[in-house]
Parts: structure tokens; sequence; C-alpha cells
């Protein structure tokens, strides 16, 4: 499989599973083509990627050719120099490795990492919240997302596979799309039961291959806001848009009729604000949440011929 086609198969699975339309997307690809072609703004200009067919902006190629082809991937949750050499290593031992691929951002995939938040907005409106007060709870986190970045040395990782001469890239959003569908689907009233409790929802979570996985070696469910016991009520789950969403949008879900949140992680400080307002919180995991999207890709990739090998918190499992 050639690289840029690879590249190209992660983007459009990222739009069949994300929870706005095609057409949805495509507008907004056209609003930011439009404001770009007419930005008098020089720094806006110098760091426009001109990538409208791809609206994930954590998710780029990162180095490499696209006609390069591609038969063997390592495959991790997060990659860093320690990774990459050991993929350099292999190639000196004779063990083809033509691509790396990370989930978490790198390199200008982290810098943009805040221009995917806006689907929170869609899936706050999905669970009540009035879109207006969606839209307004999400502008003011994706500008405190977007500074929080500003410090970092988002090349260190593209640069060493760069002087190595490594096909590079990070998949993020597409992989948490894959999640937040199947975990929205999955966690239903249909399996749960109209008067489930939290431990029947990790009960269920438990029956995931990779929360099993990451349970083996400690890791399981946990709840931070609430008892076992607590009924879960409606279900909200959080698993795409990015990062964490705005701390105001705890009190918005419970006034939308919010029961229990589900999520990768949470900032202690919405923890305490769950526990103001009595919304209970399940952390599902996040190397477990992030496998179960990636695998959901990489199943993908092996079928066409991409032979996989997992890395950095990876815990692959073939469906």
């Amino acid at each position: 499989m050639q690289l840029g086609a690879l590249f190209d198969w992660l983007i459009e699975k990222g739009i069949e599973s994300d929870p706005r339309s095609r057409k949805e997307l495509e507008a907004l690809a056209e609003e930011r083509k439009k404001a770009s072609a007419a930005s008098k703004n020089k720094a806006a200009k110098l760091a426009d990627d001109g990538q409208w067919s791809n609206p994930y902006g954590d998710s780029q190629l990162l180095y490499g050719v696209r006609n390069q082809e591609i038969r063997r991937a390592l495959v991790g949750i997060d990659i860093d120099g320690a990774e990459l050499l050991l993929a350099d290593r292999w190639r000196q031992q004779g063990k083809s490795i033509d691509l790396v691929i990370a989930h978490h951002p790198e390199g200008r995939g982290l810098i943009q990492l805040h221009q995917v938040m806006k689907v929170q907005e869609d899936l706050l409106a999905a669970a009540g919240v009035p879109v207006n007060v969606a839209e307004s709870l999400l502008s003011e986190r994706m500008n405190e997302v977007r500074r929080s970045v500003l410090p970092g040395n988002h090349q260190k990782n593209v640069d060493l596979a760069r002087l190595l001469d490594i096909p590079f890239l990070c998949v993020h959003s597409p992989a948490d799309n894959q999640v937040q569908k199947y975990l929205t689907e999955f966690l239903s009233v249909d399996r749960l039961g109209a008067n489930s409790q939290i431990q029947d929802l990790i009960d269920a979570l438990l029956d995931v291959p990779e929360f099993q996985m990451a349970a083996a070696y400690g890791m399981t469910p946990q709840v931070i806001s609430g008892k076992n016991r607590d009924k879960t009520g409606r279900i909200y789950v959080k698993m795409n848009g990015g990062t964490s969403g705005p701390e105001q949008s705890i009190e918005a879900l419970v006034k939308a009729g919010v029961g229990t949140m589900v999520c990768m992680h949470l900032p202690e400080a919405q923890r305490k604000k769950a526990l103001e307002f009595h919304l209970r919180v399940v952390i599902a995991g996040h190397m477990a949440c992030d496998s179960l999207g990636l695998n959901l890709l990489m199943d993908g990739l092996e079928a066409q011929g991409v032979e996989i090998i997992s890395c950095g918190g990876f815990l692959r499992y073939h469906r």
C-alpha cells in the first residue's frame, strides 16, 4: 500500500465515523479555505497547510513521500525517540519497518489539536445542551488548548524521523471517532437496561477485549464521581474532540438531563465540578480507549496487506 493512499484511507475512515455528516465536514472545509484565501494575515498564510480534504488538523503525514510502498508499520499510542530508534535498529537487523504511526499528535498535529475540538459542540448539542451554549463554552476552551501547546518542541520527533529517513504519521481524531461511535452504540439502553447502575456499565466495558487487556495489568474503569451502585441515568459518551471539554460543560450536561459521563480522562477541576452537580463520571481508561480506536483502524490496514507491530502502550487486538 502506498503511504499517501494509506494516510488518505485513515482520514476517510475518520470521516465515515464522525458524528457530523460528510456534507457538514465539507462545508467547514470550504469555510476554512475561503477564510484562508481572503486573509491578509501573513502568519496565517505561512502556517496554512492547504489540506482541505483532511478535516482533522491533529492527524498529519509528518514525514515521507506519498508513493513509498508500505508493507510493515510500527504503531503506538505515544511515539518518541525510543520507538523511532527501535524502528531503525530493526531495519539494521534486516527487519524492514516502512512506517511509524503515532496515535497522539506530533509536530503540526499537536499544534493544530485545538482545531478538532469543534466536534464537541455537536456532542453537547446531541446530549441536549442548547447549541448556542455549546458554541460559547467551546470557544474559550479551544483557545485555552491552543495556548497550552505553544511552548512545546513540536518538531523534535519529526526531525528524528527525517534524519533516520523513516516515514512518520499521526492519526488522532480518526481513531477517536471510531471509539466514540463504537462505545456510544455499545453502551446503549438495550444492552444495559433502563435502570442500569454504574457497576453494570463497568461490567459491560470489561466485556470489550481492550479493557480486559488493560485490566490484566491493573488498569480498570474507575468511578471518579459517584458510587458503583448509583443509577446511570442517561449516559453521555465523550471519547473524541481532541481533549477534555470545558469545565462549564459539566453543569450544562446535568441541566440537559445527563446522569453519567463516560470518558477517557478528566481534569481534577472537572471531577470536583461533577461532584458538585452530582454527575456520575466513569473513566473508561485512556490506553484501552485509544487502543480500541486504533485497533478498528489497524484491522483495516492489515486487510489491505500492511503488517502491524504494536508498541508504545498500544494494546493490539484483532477483530
